[in-house]
């Protein structure tokens, strides 16, 4: 909370205590929460939207700091959300595709699967659904299941080509051609 709202530690104790006193928060040794859903929907209601996108952003840089010293996955998940909030989805998304492909490098494939299947949405854009769908068929591939690899592969060749999208690779092709061989 002091790293996201970057507020001096007086201040924000300060504040703390002012909430808690109200009994408008709970608070634990990780997290401070609404007491109450109406305290949550009033809060929600009265932030504008330029505030929320900010602290939206400053809770995804600093959950992106954690992701890249090894946070689990389900930090990068908050993280993709915080970063849709703040209005910038694509970053949540790079994000997510970075740490696929560092588990695939891991060798575990079927994870990289699973995060592909959950990082179609935050695809803002058919071009970024090609690349996250690619990404699947590699992660399908590594793992063994060549004719799931081998039915995506056709649909993004069929998709760039809809799209026009100048990224159907060679090795998109022989991916393609290899899975329906096996």
């Amino acid at each position: 909370l002091d790293r996201v709202l970057e507020m001096p530690a007086h201040d924000l104790m300060g504040a703390l205590d002012e909430l808690a006193e109200a009994a408008l928060v709970t608070t634990t040794e990780t997290a401070v929460a609404p007491r109450h859903e109406m305290v949550a929907v009033r809060v929600a209601a009265v932030t504008s939207e330029g505030a929320r996108r900010l602290l939206h952003r400053r809770a995804a840089r600093v959950l992106e700091e954690e992701v890249k010293a090894g946070a689990t996955l389900d930090v990068m998940w908050a993280c993709a959300a915080y970063w849709d909030g703040a209005g910038d989805r694509s970053r949540g998304l790079q994000l997510a595709m970075s740490i696929t492909n560092q588990l695939l490098e891991l060798g575990s494939a079927r994870d990289a699967v699973r995060a592909c299947e959950r990082m179609v949405r935050l695809c803002s854009s058919e071009a970024e659904q090609l690349d996250v769908t690619r990404l699947r068929a590699t992660a399908l591939t590594i793992a063994g299941k060549w004719a799931e690899a081998a039915g995506l592969l056709k649909n993004v060749t069929s998709t760039a080509n809809t799209i026009a999208c100048p990224t159907i690779r060679a090795r998109d092709r022989i991916l393609e051609t290899q899975a329906v061989m096996r």
